[in-house]
């Protein structure tokens, strides 16, 4: 089967080049990537979404299970490192739940095959009462799924959704278009129901719209006249959805993917994520690339731009600390002390008293901490000192190697550590958390080998650094 993807964001070009090679259309494309690719526009609604996440840290990807598959095999092909978040069940998928917990207006269903989720209703339930639920927000896998009892129906241009309201895409911007879209769910008994107009339905015809308004009005009715029996079970799919993050490794074999396309400089999408003044640096520079000036002169130019910009020693900047499933959290703000060609050098104060997580060892007042950042390395190296200069231990962060920017350092965490302390020798922790996100297909094995080998490296480092540092 010939799938439709339909891709947006920073990355488009690349993503685009990709599906493409491996026999994907391409729908709903913008000019740029219509022109760039001298495609016939089509404005089918899409097996397949490929868009940027909230932190321009990623991907998302979302749509049918068989293409949403399909997209992941291709990028794999092509990219070691991926970091693939999955998320359960599928969104506004509908089940028939079975009630396991009830506190109050909180229930606790049972959707069959291992997935649970969490129901905020002011119906009131009893333990092993049925009830047909839709998934409002999926969840990590072993977490609880957001449910909602308004029942949603999705199809190809729009979604009923009991109890809602009427609805339109931000995407849709054209307001006739909007009147027609209001006018057709007017025309229809809607009623007990919402329906929101996805974005498809901005190029369908009224007669595409109609027959499938008509057809999940009819559905929809069914099934809250004829509640299915026997849960749990599913009764509706969903779309799919699932979150890459992409390591700095990974957006440079993007970076390669778009230069067969257009003229791309080495770290495009490194830099265009970090907005302005790198935009127009990298517009300008991939600007001379297509007059014909030498990559190799322009990127020599643009690495001394770059430097120039920061971060330098007395600057301050963020630790940022991207969690796989999880938030990024900034460590804490620090100077720079020292900066060569092949590491930064961060001094952070230690506030609050207790005992350092991994090192065992006191965490007290006048403590601080000297990270060493390297740009092209899987780890980063945290020295922990007493106020009086005395090294306490040694934390070696396993991560995917960190971008640098004038007021921030990123990386994404990889959960497996290594510690050691001017006493003990070097030893691994939090290994059977890097195996638990191999288990649910997190860490894929190509990048789980890796990991394995930055491991044995850090364990060295670990011991260097405790020498070295001890005899300060």
């Amino acid at each position: 089967m010939s799938y439709l993807a339909r891709v947006r964001g920073i990355y488009a070009t690349a993503i685009t080049k990709l599906l493409l090679d491996h026999g994907f259309g391409i729908t709903q494309a913008s000019d740029k990537i219509l022109k760039r690719f001298s495609l016939e526009p089509r404005y089918d609604p899409p097996h397949v979404t490929v868009k940027d996440n909230d932190e321009k840290t990623g991907l998302v990807i979302i749509g049918q299970e068989d293409a949403v598959k399909k997209v992941l095999e291709v990028l794999s092909g092509e990219i070691d490192d991926l970091i693939v978040e999955w998320y359960e069940p599928q969104i506004h998928s509908t089940y028939l739940g079975v009630v396991l917990e009830a506190h109050d207006d909180k229930y606790v269903i049972d959707l069959g095959n291992n997935l649970r989720g969490v129901l905020h209703s002011r119906v009131r339930y009893n333990v092993g009462d049925e009830v047909l639920v839709s998934v409002r927000r999926p969840a990590p896998p072993g977490e609880y799924a957001e449910l909602t009892d308004n029942i949603t129906i999705s199809g190809r241009y729009l979604r009923l959704i009991r109890g809602g309201i009427i609805t339109f895409s931000r995407f849709i911007k054209d307001d006739r278009k909007k009147e027609e879209l209001l006018s057709i769910a007017l025309s229809f008994n809607i009623e007990g129901w919402g329906v929101r107009w996805r974005s498809s339905a901005a190029y369908a015809s009224s007669e595409e719209l109609c027959k499938e308004l008509s057809e999940l009005l009819e559905l929809g009715n069914r099934l809250i006249k004829e509640k299915p029996s026997g849960g749990p079970k599913l009764v509706r799919e969903g779309e799919r959805v699932v979150e890459v993050l992409l390591p700095k490794t990974a957006k440079l074999k993007l970076d390669e993917a778009r230069s067969r396309v257009v003229p791309t400089v080495t770290g495009h999408h490194i830099l265009k994520n970090l907005g302005e003044p790198y935009t127009t640096l990298v517009d300008f520079c991939e600007e001379l690339l297509a007059m014909g000036v030498s990559k190799e002169q322009i990127e020599k130019a643009m690495s001394v731009v770059i430097s120039d910009k920061g971060p330098h020693v007395g600057s301050t900047v963020a630790i940022k600390h991207v969690q796989i499933y999880g938030r990024v959290i900034e460590l804490g703000r620090g100077k720079i002390i020292e900066r060569t060609d092949e590491y930064l050098a961060i001094r952070r104060e230690i506030y609050g008293t207790g005992i350092y997580d991994g090192l065992g060892v006191p965490k007290e007042r006048g403590d601080y901490c000297i990270t060493h950042v390297y740009p092209d390395k899987w780890y980063l190296v945290h020295h922990y000192f007493s106020r009086n200069g005395e090294l306490k231990g040694v934390y070696v962060n396993i991560n995917t190697p960190p971008e640098v920017s004038p007021s921030e350092i990123t990386y994404i965490d990889l959960e497996v550590d290594v510690v050691t302390t001017p006493n003990t020798e070097p030893r691994v922790i939090d290994e059977e958390k890097l195996h638990h996100y191999h288990s649910i297909g997190a860490i894929p094995q190509k990048l789980l080998l890796k990991i394995e080998q930055v491991i044995q490296e850090a364990k060295k480092v670990a011991q260097e650094h405790v020498e070295m540092f001890s005899k300060k």
